[in-house]
């Protein structure tokens, strides 16, 4: 596990590791609910549009991308030494689901787990330098790359941009400037107005929660090999429905 930033104030009656698993509670409310409002509504959009809660439920999955990105994010600052693996690991998860994303979907576009993969590796190749000028150029870089390959991704450049965004939020929390570029792309990743306030009450209550020390979280996590499958495996289910 990375060591905690030296922004991290930790009790001196409490261990480093205790405090790190303390900050780590809220990642488990956050996975069942981007999770569920993500399922519920790929559901009721590709199975029962027709349904009077078919709105409802793409309104509440307006928070599903936002924690998605947080949490990609957060895995990313706090809880690994290799982002290069975890990077990876996303991509193979993109690549697998890509192919029930293309029945489901069917848009030409590369699917969300592209996006947050993308955001990842970018933010772990510029924050690998350490010089200041070398690192603005290569953030440039990465900005360009973005805009060129943007409308190939779900949530285009806003969402390439968003886990970048939280990890420099989660990076500098002390100044509360920094979690003002995740919370502008939370807004701006929507059109509707009911969207754009969802998403960016998301955000705030993401960087809220995540400062809060508990514990243990009262609701178990979500088994690994589980939240890894979900993505591919639900739009699996989706699409045998829709082509059987």
């Amino acid at each position: 596990m990375q060591p905690q930033s030296s922004n991290d104030i930790v009790q001196p009656s409490m261990p480093v590791e205790q405090t790190a698993r303390n900050k780590n509670v809220w990642v488990a409310y956050a996975q069942w609910i981007a999770i569920i409002t993500m399922t519920l509504e790929h559901s009721f959009h590709y199975l029962w549009p027709d349904s009077p809660l078919a709105p409802w439920t793409q309104t509440a999955g307006r928070t599903a991308f936002p924690l998605f990105a947080a949490l990609i994010a957060w895995h990313l600052v706090h809880n690994t030494r290799r982002p290069y693996i975890y990077g990876l690991r996303v991509l193979v998860l993109a690549a697998i689901s890509q192919i029930p994303y293309f029945f489901v979907m069917d848009n030409g576009k590369l699917n969300v787990c592209f996006t947050l993969a993308l955001g990842l590796l970018a933010f772990a190749t510029v924050d690998r330098i350490d010089k200041g000028a070398l690192k603005l150029l290569a953030a440039g870089g990465m900005l360009l790359l973005a805009l060129a390959v943007n409308p190939y991704f779900e949530y285009k450049l806003w969402g390439l941009l968003l886990v970048p965004a939280f990890a420099f939020g989660f990076r500098y929390r002390d100044q509360l400037i920094s979690l003002v570029p995740a919370l502008t792309i939370c807004a701006l990743i929507n059109h509707a107005q009911i969207s754009i306030l969802i998403s960016f009450l998301t955000g705030c209550a993401v960087f809220a929660v995540s400062q809060v020390n508990l514990d243990r979280a009262p609701i178990p996590g979500i088994p690994r090999w589980l939240r890894q499958s979900w993505y591919p495996l639900h739009l699996g289910v989706i699409a045998l429905v829709v082509w059987a």
